[in-house]
């Protein structure tokens, strides 16, 4: 199911890029997306880095032992076409402006967060 888009991080390259948040295999975890620095589908939600990286790290065993790296999905095209725009968009735009906008994103997330305390 495709639910939008989150920030990725390629643990070959270590850039951020912001790609389509695809669920994998019916769980709550993101599909690694291909990074468009260098390639490598060795990717995971920035945020999973901590508590899911033994998790991603065998997936991307599996991935490249398999050679299956595309995603088989069905969304509706308004929707992938609108999360499409958006990740180039982001992907386009200089470090600075990634970085407050990440950094802006995370204090929301506090936010919300610290409002259920």
């Amino acid at each position: 199911m495709l639910r939008g888009t989150t920030i990725f991080k390629c643990d070959n390259c270590k850039k951020k890029f912001k790609g389509l948040d695809i669920e994998y295999n019916c769980t709550s975890l993101s599909n690694p997306q291909k990074c468009p620095y260098c390639g490598s589908f060795h990717t995971m939600p920035s945020e999973s880095e901590t508590f899911y990286r033994s998790t991603y790290e065998t997936i991307w065993k599996r991935m490249d032992k398999s050679g299956e790296h595309e995603v088989t999905c069905f969304y509706e095209q308004s929707k992938l076409t609108e999360s499409i725009d958006e990740c180039n968009e982001w992907n386009e735009q200089n470090e600075e402006s990634k970085a407050a906008e990440e950094e802006y994103s995370e204090r929301s997330s506090k936010d919300k967060l610290s409002f259920l305390d």
